[in-house]
């Protein structure tokens, strides 16, 4: 079925009063007293009810333990668990192994949902029960409470070519998967710090798990200028490793589809880590440092067709993560980091062998800065 058919269809039915998939929602949490309550407040308001909820405590200082359990005093559909900590991998996994229904939601300890999200995302499981994972939009939001644009994960029944290139579904709050997919690529690599969900949505997809997207925002991420994701070099090494996964065999996908066993072509490998470098770049560039450095990990890849309107786009987006701002906000950041990325561009052309790069790249990224910040003026 065609997506946008599907989508219609999932439309005329979101509201249905059938016999909807409950929803198990794992929630790991560290130190997360000042936010935990916004996130299971969100889920107290959901429209749809049939869902539980498991917060898995991961070595908290504050009262974040405390917390959990008043709300799970408060509520039968939540429960909460203490561990020593461990990693945000680990305290989904255990989660996973304590849920009762067949759906899940990986949602953290900061971020929120909209009140029909599960009433949505139900429906859409309803509306075509050969889906795997269902995906819905989010917007991020900045700590003064500034809510960013709305976001969306490309349309793909099939997306294992991009999650062999990026992790397209940037925000885990964001779907919802059934957990027998989940297990059967053996569920969270507790060892893999930045890229732990791209690496689950990786292996899901090369399994040949069908994918379905809502059209509408229904997350929200909270921004964190402390955030462990933040940090471009470690980042980078991370993706690079994924890129390379995504291009050869994963082991840990026992039943992958058949044309996606040895994993995407092996030409395609400079292209994506030349694109992914300007996202670890943007990052660094957020935090007002010098982003040249990073291209000594990829120094044998080259691109002379590496589209200078894809890599403006994604230093658009990455630059302002760090610094927690929404494109809005983009003239305060330009003056700070306009030297330093008119620099990583040059380097960048050199380093691809694409002629005018910087130039057309920098030109793209001077147009998307200032339309953002004329929509942030009074009309």
């Amino acid at each position: 079925m065609p997506l946008a058919k599907w989508y219609d269809r999932f439309r005329s039915q979101a509201f249905s009063t059938g016999a909807a998939q409950a929803v198990s929602i794992i929630i790991p949490a560290r130190d997360a007293a000042d936010t935990l309550s916004d996130t299971l407040e969100s889920l107290l308001e959901q429209t749809f009810t049939s869902w539980e909820a498991i917060v898995v405590d991961d070595g908290s200082s504050d009262g974040t333990a405390a917390l959990a359990e008043a709300f799970a005093t408060r509520d039968s559909r939540i429960r909460a668990v203490s561990q020593p900590a461990t990693s945000v991998g680990a305290a989904r996994n255990r989660g996973i192994a304590m849920t009762s229904y067949d759906w899940l939601l990986f949602l953290d300890a900061d971020d929120w949902l909209l009140p029909s999200y599960l009433q949505h995302m139900t429906a859409a499981i309803q509306a075509d029960p050969r889906v795997d994972v269902v995906h819905c939009g989010w917007s991020r939001v900045a700590p003064g409470g500034e809510i960013g644009r709305a976001a969306f994960a490309p349309e793909r029944s099939d997306p294992f070519i991009l999650f062999t290139r990026y992790c397209a579904i940037a925000v885990p709050c964001a779907c919802v998967v059934r957990r027998e997919v989940v297990e059967a690529v053996g569920c969270f690599d507790i060892a893999n710090r930045t890229a732990r969900d791209w690496d689950l949505w990786q292996r899901i997809a090369r399994g040949g798990s069908r994918f379905g997207a809502i059209r509408e925002v229904l997350a929200r991420y909270r921004m964190r200028p402390d955030s462990a994701s933040m940090s471009g070099s470690r980042i980078l090494a991370d993706g690079l490793e994924m890129i390379e996964l995504g291009h050869s065999a994963d082991p840990r996908v026992p039943h992958a589809r058949a044309e996606y066993a040895k994993g995407a072509p092996r030409d395609q490998v400079s292209s994506a880590r030349l694109y992914f470098v300007c996202w670890a770049a943007g990052l660094v560039l957020g935090g007002g440092d010098d982003a040249r450095h990073l291209l000594n990990e990829i120094r044998d890849d080259i691109d002379p067709q590496l589209d200078p309107d894809i890599v403006a786009a994604i230093l658009y987006e990455a630059t302002l993560l760090p610094t927690c701002r929404v494109p809005e906000q983009w003239g305060e950041l330009w003056p700070v980091v306009e030297e330093k990325a008119g620099e990583f561009l040059t380097s960048l052309e050199e380093q691809a062998g694409a002629p005018m790069l910087a130039r057309q790249a920098g030109a793209t990224l001077v147009t998307l800065i200032a339309g953002a910040i004329a929509e942030s003026l009074p009309h």
